[in-house]
C-alpha cells in the first residue's frame, strides 16, 4: 500500500526477471504525472535454494553410498523434476551444473542451475555396526583428510 495524503492505495508491480537482492526497481505511475516509486529488492531465504553470481544453487542431500558409488537421482527444478548423475567419489560441496534451467535473466535467456551435493550420514541410533564400518572405511583414506589444513588461520 502507498499512502497518498491520508488515503492508502494499493499498487501492483512486476519485478523484472533477474532482479537480485539489493537491486533497485524504478517504477513510474501510469496515472499520476511525475509520480515515481523506487523499490529496493529483498530476496527471502529459502530452505534449499540460494542465488549466486553464477546462478541458482539447490542444496541436495545424498547418501554416503551415492557419493562413493555414484548414482542417478531425481531433483526438483523450477518446472518438472529431472534426473542428474552423481559421479562416483563425489564430495560434499561438489556441484553439478545444468545449463539454462535456472532463473530468467534480463536478456530473456535463462541462468544455470547448480546442484550442490551434501553428504548425509545415517542419524539412526539403530544403525548396528555403523561405527565398525566407519573404522574400516577410514582405512581407505590415502592421507589424512585434513593434511592441507593450516595450523592457524592468521
Amino acid at each position: 500500500e502507498i499512502v497518498d495524503g491520508d488515503s492508502p492505495r494499493k499498487i501492483s508491480i512486476k519485478v523484472p526477471p533477474g532482479t537480485r537482492n539489493g537491486n533497485i526497481v524504478h517504477l513510474r505511475s501510469t496515472k499520476g504525472e511525475g509520480e515515481e516509486i523506487f523499490i529496493i529488492a529483498r530476496v527471502a531465504n529459502h530452505n534449499f535454494l540460494s542465488i549466486s553470481q553464477k546462478g541458482l544453487i539447490v542444496e541436495v542431500p545424498i547418501t554416503v553410498g551415492e557419493a562413493v558409488n555414484g548414482a542417478s537421482i531425481s531433483v526438483p527444478t523450477l518446472e518438472d523434476p529431472i534426473t542428474i548423475k552423481i559421479p562416483p567419489g563425489s564430495q560434499s560441496g561438489s556441484e553439478i551444473r545444468v545449463k539454462e534451467r535456472g532463473i530468467p535473466l534480463k536478456d530473456r535467456t535463462r541462468g544455470d542451475l547448480f546442484y550442490r551435493l551434501q553428504i548425509k550420514i545415517p542419524e539412526s541410533s539403530d544403525a548396528i555396526g555403523l561405527k565398525e564400518r566407519c573404522i574400516e572405511l577410514d582405512s581407505y583414506y590415502g592421507t589424512q583428510v585434513r593434511h592441507s589444513l593450516p595450523q592457524s588461520l592468521v
